[in-house]
């Protein structure tokens, strides 16, 4: 094109510039038009191209023409999983998932990614240029709040936030002043934490440091302190087995925070901490289950059971007790709960024994009154000859330090009452304990009503005496006599 007269140097550049541009739509226009031109070419192309990102898309800094959802949705998940935030504070790298700050919406990533998908305007698009993607993502304020004050703490002379903490000899929660100091800046971090997620790889960024105050005074730290120490009046309890268990004063201030958020400072019961304080007793009131167990000959035939089966027990309401008194305290609410318990089921084992006579601890005549007591399975059974009479029963024994004998003895004194202990010498005394067979020096079989349980997991309880629940003992007391074998063994 030459010089016309009437236009200027730049309206000509113009004119052409207008011409090129108008020439590249034609020619995408054209190339658009053979795509879809044919009987049905338009719909086979939508139908190819439908639920897949167009030509020319863009997401992370990457070309990711023709990917389908599924595989946009991947792409992007295992990329922001894997990224890391590299942030430099007076030479000091510290190093962060992406992923702890940033919350990336995958999904609907995918979903603009594939935005027109099909559409015959998308491809003309694609031709013409890229479509950049954004990245959508949300940022984690707590983990912020976190990362900025770890980022600080690392200064030298950093800004120190008022803190709240029981004082016992106050009997109250009382406040340590915050002072002024260094901090990292704010913006920053949101510059690199952004920067990071646009390509969602690993980014490193030098954060820079100024002067700050803490981010709630003094006098709103007292504040809260005061409120927090006015929850403490309230009665929390939980009771396990009967047993009533009171948190005090101190316990309770330990399961109180005092994050700072968004420039406030407010107190806040940790449910995780009273649930902690819940489980401690219930732990130690939970049972695992204790398998029954038969005794069976070479070919598996049952030839008698030797130990009863023990049901175990879980606390069934742990987390709900634990928020109701997380809620009470918060409320400054006496509140009490009580544990429940979800029985566990316990299973059959089999023990293979000789199928005659010497599988027996005692080797009876026929028709003999003994009784035999195994320390192993923490059972007794009452035998005539070789015929069982009464058992096996779950039973308690001596525990370390008053270990139960072994050995075979004879009964040789009853009563059907006695106090046991309850002399200087003793260091216990239980009045009236019932159905009382002496075998050996101050050992005895005996009824034992204040046990709740028996058998293994509750067996080494005793001062070396056999104690039994009181139905069975009774049993056993008016089948016995003087003179009754007794075998004790492991």
């Amino acid at each position: 094109m030459g010089w016309q007269p009437g236009c200027s140097y730049l309206d000509a550049m113009h004119h052409s510039s207008k011409q090129r541009r108008s020439r590249r739509w034609i020619s995408a226009l054209a190339v658009v038009a053979l795509l879809v031109a044919g009987a049905g070419g338009s719909v086979a192309y939508t139908h190819r191209y439908e639920g897949r990102a167009p030509r020319g898309t863009v997401l992370m800094g990457q070309d990711v023409s023709g990917m389908d959802r599924q595989a946009l949705t991947e792409l992007v998940s295992q990329r922001a999983a894997s990224a890391s935030l590299t942030l430099t504070v007076e030479g000091t790298p510290t190093t962060v998932p992406l992923s702890q700050v940033a919350h990336v919406d995958a999904r609907a990533m995918a979903e603009a990614a594939v935005s027109g998908a099909g559409s015959p305007m998308a491809l003309l698009r694609g031709i013409v240029g890229k479509r950049e993607v954004k990245v959508r993502y949300t940022t984690d304020k707590d983990a912020r709040a976190s990362l900025i004050s770890r980022l600080s703490s690392t200064l030298r002379d950093h800004a120190v936030e008022p803190t709240v903490a029981w004082d016992e000899g106050e009997g109250a929660l009382t406040v340590s002043p915050g002072r002024t100091g260094d901090g990292i800046d704010p913006g920053d971090l949101d510059s690199a934490v952004d920067t990071a997620v646009r390509r969602l790889s690993d980014h490193v960024a030098p954060v820079s440091v100024r002067r700050t105050e803490p981010t709630v005074s003094t006098e709103e730290a007292q504040a809260a302190a005061h409120s927090a120490t006015a929850l403490l009046d309230a009665e929390i309890s939980v009771t396990v087995d009967g047993t009533v268990h009171t948190a005090t004063k101190a316990q309770k201030a330990s399961w109180i925070d005092f994050p700072v958020k968004e420039g406030h400072i407010a107190p806040t019961v940790s449910q995780e901490r009273i649930k902690a304080w819940v489980s401690s007793p219930t732990a130690e009131a939970e049972r695992t289950p204790v398998n029954a167990i038969n005794n069976v000959d070479s070919a598996g035939t049952v030839l008698q059971l030797a130990r009863p089966g023990k049901p175990g027990r879980r606390a069934g309401n742990v987390d709900a007790v634990a928020t109701a008194l997380a809620q009470g305290l918060g409320q400054g609410r006496s509140t009490s709960q009580e544990i429940s318990w979800n029985e566990v089921p316990h299973s059959t084992e089999s023990r293979v024994v000789p199928n005659g006579p010497e599988r027996f601890a005692y080797q009876a005549r026929a028709g003999e009154k003994w009784i035999d007591v195994n320390l192993t399975d923490s059972t007794l059974t009452a035998y005539e000859g070789q015929k069982v009479v009464q058992g096996p029963i779950l039973i308690n024994h001596g525990g370390v330090g008053h270990e139960t004998v072994t050995g075979t003895y004879k009964i040789y004194l009853r009563y059907r009452a006695q106090d046991m202990g309850c002399t200087p010498e003793w260091p216990y005394c239980e009045r009236d304990v019932p159905w009382v067979s002496y075998w050996h020096k101050s050992y005895a079989l005996h009824g034992a009503p204040w046990v709740k349980e028996f058998g293994i997991g509750t067996d080494e309880s005793s001062h070396g005496c056999i104690n039994i629940p009181v139905a069975e003992a009774q049993a056993i007391w008016q089948w016995s006599e003087i003179g009754t074998t007794v075998v004790t063994h492991y």
